[in-house]
């Protein structure tokens, strides 16, 4: 796999958890790292917010540092929209930090959470298209032995 496909990976996955921090919380940049597998690259998830920097389905303004602060507010419009879209939601924002205790909120079981939900989906389906199968193989079997029996 080429490193470019991989950065696609990883960040697609940062966006599919920062879509899922709801509104009136916050997460870090390493939390988010860590529910992805890598647990090192909080640096790396900051990219892939940037590279995304404008587009309002991501909530790029809910991720924070580790220590409560807003250091992505500069990759806004404005250097106070982060802030002005954070206390939108009910989130109390004091010289420029917000408190981790109140308002974070843990990717890593949304995240595999959502990932052993969509597996059961697959699973399910991949078994319902078994029975189906199978139904239509003893309707079969029964068919030829009635056919049989006239």
């Amino acid at each position: 796999m080429k490193n470019n496909d991989k950065n696609k990976d990883f960040f697609t996955k940062v966006y599919e958890i920062v879509r899922q921090i709801p509104e009136g919380k916050v997460t870090t940049y390493g939390a988010i790292a860590t529910a992805v597998g890598i647990k090192s690259s909080a640096r790396m998830v900051g990219w892939a917010l940037n590279a995304v920097a404008g587009d309002m389905s991501i909530p790029c303004h809910r991720v924070i540092n580790r220590n409560g602060e807003l250091s992505g507010k500069n990759y806004f419009a404005t250097p106070n929209m982060m802030q002005e879209m954070l206390e939108s939601e009910g989130i109390k924002v004091i010289e420029n930090r917000i408190d981790l205790q109140e308002y974070f909120w843990v990717p890593e079981i949304q995240w595999y959470w959502n990932q052993f939900k969509c597996n059961l989906v697959i699973i399910n389906y991949t078994l319902l298209c078994l029975l189906l199968i199978e139904c239509k193989i003893i309707l079969k079997i029964l068919d030829n032995d009635r056919k049989k029996e006239v």
